[in-house]
């Protein structure tokens, strides 16, 4: 850690313009990494310019956190980097993840940094730093840069904030992960709060997401299958997400609730699956599995659709609708034996 930390500094330290970015429509975790590492580099290196851009759209839900308001959301973060000389990229280690074009992402001249937790192959960067073993990205950036510093009640909320998203609020938390409980309970000290208290301040449902949930359940059908644990599958469709004229935020919120309460808690169904609507033409796909079951990383990646974690992954198919799109997981399901783990 300390090597590639200095090598990071170095990086930092030669750079005139830094841009941070996590992956689109960025969750809890992709969130506190950016404001993490925007902190850290304000902070040390003050005359640098640094600035955060991301794929997606602004979240009312995480204004409680310092510098939230800084991020800067876009329809397409290429567009806002052509002046960078430093690029990091966080909780992701695909271009396709950040972007639309990755091939623009490709030929950038910056220097790349990657920091990011999922077990998926790396695109090609000047320092990568995975560690599939940690809960989170934010928990790697915390052991590279604050580990051994008394940080501030503003930065440990945000630290906290990918913690609790990325463990489910401890529900992930596997026995070679059991350190995180003592970096909990230092964060928690410093912000002097109890957990649910904390999450209070940014966790609560929207009257839209709400609506939004009972779609998802109206929608729910379960499914068996002769090769596969039997699983669950739910959608919106464009024609209701155009009619109520829902953020890829509310969707993304919906999804969360209707997954952690009803995905793979059904008696009999080990896992699932959400497909939404994204953009104008293409599908986004959410899975989530139980333990000894299907390892939807595994089948996000041989579909070449996505990747992820064992028990939580996604990915997108292109030009379909959130209906079409189900039928081809489907097929492929009912033609595949999935790997389980």
């Amino acid at each position: 850690m300390t090597k590639i930390r200095q090598n990071i500094d170095k990086l930092i330290e030669k750079s005139n313009n830094i841009v941070i970015t996590s992956h689109k429509s960025p969750d809890d975790d992709a969130i506190s990494s950016l404001l993490s590492i925007y902190d850290y580099i304000t902070n040390f290196y003050p005359t640098k310019k640094v600035s955060m851009v991301v794929n997606g759209t602004n979240s009312n839900r995480h204004n409680y956190f310092n510098n939230y308001s800084q991020i800067n959301f876009v329809t397409e973060i290429c567009d806002h980097i052509k002046q960078a000389d430093l690029l990091i990229f966080l909780d992701g280690c695909q271009y396709s993840r950040f972007t639309n074009n990755p091939q623009l992402i490709e030929v950038h001249t910056a220097k790349k940094i990657c920091i990011d937790h999922h077990p998926n192959p790396p695109d090609i960067f000047d320092i990568t730093l995975i560690d599939i073993n940690a809960t989170s990205t934010v928990e790697i950036i915390y052991k590279l840069l604050f580990e051994n510093q008394k940080i501030s009640k503003l930065l440990a909320d945000i630290i906290l904030l990918g913690i609790l998203g990325d463990t489910g609020t401890f529900n992930y938390v596997k026995p070679s992960q059991t350190d995180i409980f003592l970096l909990a309970k230092k964060l928690i000290d410093i912000n002097q709060t109890d957990i649910q208290t904390f999450k209070s301040n940014y966790s609560k449902i929207s009257l839209e997401s709400y609506q939004t949930i009972s779609e998802l359940i109206k929608n729910t059908t379960f499914h068996t299958s002769s090769n596969n644990p039997s699983y669950q599958v739910s959608f919106l469709s464009k024609t209701f997400v155009d009619k109520h004229k829902l953020s890829q935020e509310n969707l993304s919120e919906a999804s969360h609730v209707y997954m952690s309460s009803f995905l793979r808690n059904v008696e009999g169904y080990s896992w699932g699956i959400v497909v939404n609507p994204q953009n104008d033409n293409d599908s986004s796909i959410s899975l989530r599995s139980l333990p000894n079951s299907v390892n939807v990383r595994s089948f996000m990646q041989k579909m070449a659709i996505g990747g992820g974690h064992d028990r939580a992954a996604g990915g997108e198919i292109k030009n379909s609708t959130p209906q079409k799109t189900i039928k081809t997981l489907i097929k492929w399901i009912e033609e595949n034996t999935l790997d389980i783990s």
